[in-house]
């Protein structure tokens, strides 16, 4: 947006010039739209310097509270599967490692095999001996089910994964399970 914002600028001015040159009811045109556009700005930059209030919330209290407990009951070193998306507490607030990140941006990481990765992660949601295996493999020590991986995998079994690791955390919805290899 900042990039089409500096690109038209220009062409912003000289559409207000060309009208100023015209004739007087297309100054006229050209002082309104002038006009309305210093005021919208003004009013934009009023809404951005209010730092006082957040604009967008990613996380919710209980988001918060869950990545607090993943970091006093887990492993700082162990990787977490969780859903493949960019503000998954986990990661985001308790700095927990995780076998796949959003995919929509990963590959501008320059990470090869991240499809092979991400049906793998596909995989081991849905639990079984196939599932078991990817989680060696890819040393998984958490696995968290939450309304996200809910989402992420509508094939979710969380009877199978529940009946192969621990139960180290449950908050509401969300339960945080230790892989047992």
């Amino acid at each position: 947006f900042t990039y089409w914002y500096l690109l038209s600028a220009p062409l912003v001015a000289g559409v207000l010039i060309w009208l100023w040159r015209k004739n007087l009811a297309l100054r006229f045109v050209a002082v309104v739209l002038f006009l309305s556009l210093v005021v919208t700005g003004g009013l934009e930059l009023t809404r951005l310097l209010q730092t006082n209030r957040t604009q967008i919330r990613l996380w919710n209290a209980q988001d918060i509270e869950l990545s607090q407990q993943i970091r006093q009951k887990t492993d700082p070193k162990g990787v977490f599967l969780t859903a493949a998306v960019h503000d998954h507490p986990a990661v985001a607030l308790a700095g927990r490692k995780t076998l796949l990140g959003y995919p929509g941006t990963i590959w501008s990481w320059g990470i090869a095999g991240w499809d092979i990765r991400e049906r793998d992660v596909h995989t081991m949601f849905r639990g079984g001996e196939g599932a078991k295996r990817l989680w060696k493999k890819y040393d998984v020590g958490y696995i968290i089910i939450s309304n996200r991986e809910r989402g992420f995998e509508p094939e979710l079994d969380e009877e199978i994964i529940a009946s192969q690791s621990e139960l180290v955390l449950e908050q509401g919805s969300t339960k945080v399970y230790q892989v047992i290899h």
